[in-house]
């Protein structure tokens, strides 16, 4: 059995600070921002695991979801893809199945280019894993594609994907056994179809995250027990300028970041003990600050970052969604807020996007007695 001493999410900012706060008591504000009425964005869903992605479109306004579930008409997974309106939040696109090539599908992912929605996802045909990179159109037609086939199962732990104008690039890992996986790259061009160019194997370790930085793709990971950031040279395929964070004392924490204007490192760290904080780290890894959160995160989101705003999500021993935000100019915290409006079954797999009119939470929800209806709320902006 695994044991977890810890869930680290990182996101990197550039505020330097003069000194080294530990353990800050922030005393909860109230709450200065409204929630639009909960919605359920799917229903009917059999499966227990639906990894939502989403990401907003400037070009067209939207914001387009994927995730995992088991349709009533099937009786297997299948990637599903709908279209929310960014103004209104109501769905323009019901959920559609995508692509039926691979069964057993799971861990989907979507980005953009510009306005060109790119889609990847992972299955099994019958002993063999498959690898599928789409292009959809914005009713979730498919305008290319391309699937491979490994032999190697691919983990749940932590995957990327990112897009330049002419190559996609899909960092995941691949399981090797219980306690080990080794970290790839798969780089494919999209300028003529969809081709791969390059896949990289980086050796044991974790991938956790990566993201756009100033042109450069830079990538969280975990190997020989540190946690750390570094720039992926797309030239070499190999991992440069590396900054360790702190040693983890256990092999798999999940770990999600976001780039910040404001340079350095803030982390959401939630210990054994469900006691969840944010560490923030000076731009060369020194810790500065410590906030504390909650004493009862039995689940939490990806941290989203808007300018000076952090805001990220938890499942508390009630089964409840609670939703806070953190200014960390003026050091604020405001009093969270329950997301669900259900006193029964479990809101898990909390997701949150920013969007110019707010902060979209979606999350998997069993009050249905079901694998988990997928449900949705939004933020209004501050």
């Amino acid at each position: 059995m695994k044991k977890y001493v810890k869930l680290v999410c990182i996101i990197c900012i550039s505020i330097v600070f003069l000194k080294c706060e530990s353990d800050i008591e922030v005393e909860p504000s109230s709450p200065i921002f409204n929630l639009t009425n909960e919605s359920v964005l799917y229903e009917n869903n059999e499966f227990n695991n639906c990894n939502p992605k989403a990401i907003y479109s400037e070009v067209n306004k939207e914001i387009y979801i994927v995730f995992t579930c088991v349709p009533p008409t099937l009786d297997s997974t299948a990637i599903m893809f709908t279209v929310l309106s960014e103004e209104s939040g109501e769905v323009i696109q019901p959920a559609i199945q995508i692509g039926s090539t691979i069964s057993l599908s799971s861990f989907p992912n979507i980005a953009l280019s510009t306005d060109r929605i790119f889609v990847t996802w992972h299955g099994q045909n019958n002993s063999l894993e498959g690898l599928a990179i789409v292009e959809l159109s914005r009713d979730g037609t498919i305008q290319r594609s391309f699937i491979s086939e490994t032999e190697s199962p691919v983990s749940s732990k932590g995957d990327a994907l990112l897009t330049s104008q002419t190559s996609l690039f899909h960092f995941f890992n691949i399981e090797q056994d219980e306690d080990m996986s080794s970290m790839v790259c798969i780089q494919a061009s999209f300028t003529d179809g969809i081709e791969i160019e390059n896949s990289i194997n980086f050796g044991n370790g974790l991938i956790h995250n990566a993201y756009w930085d100033n042109g450069l793709i830079k990538v969280v990971y975990t190997q020989n027990g540190n946690l750390t950031t570094a720039t992926f040279d797309q030239q070499s395929g190999s991992f440069e300028n590396i900054l360790n964070l702190e040693t983890i004392e256990h092999f798999d924490p999940v770990v999600s970041l976001s780039p910040l204007k404001y340079g350095g490192v803030v982390a959401a760290i939630a210990q054994i003990s469900k006691d969840l904080s944010l560490q923030f780290y000076s731009s060369d890894g020194n810790p500065t600050k410590t906030v504390n959160l909650s004493s009862e995160a039995y689940n939490f989101s990806n941290i989203a970052v808007n300018d000076s705003l952090i805001s990220i999500a938890w499942v508390t021993s009630e089964n409840n969604l609670e939703f806070t935000l953190y200014n960390f100019v003026s050091s604020q915290l405001y009093k969270p807020k329950q997301m669900n409006n259900s006193t029964t079954g479990l809101a898990i797999e909390p997701l949150l996007l920013y969007v110019p009119s707010g902060i979209f939470t979606f999350w998997r929800d069993t009050r249905n007695n079901n694998g988990g209806d997928i449900y949705y709320r939004r933020t209004d902006k501050l």
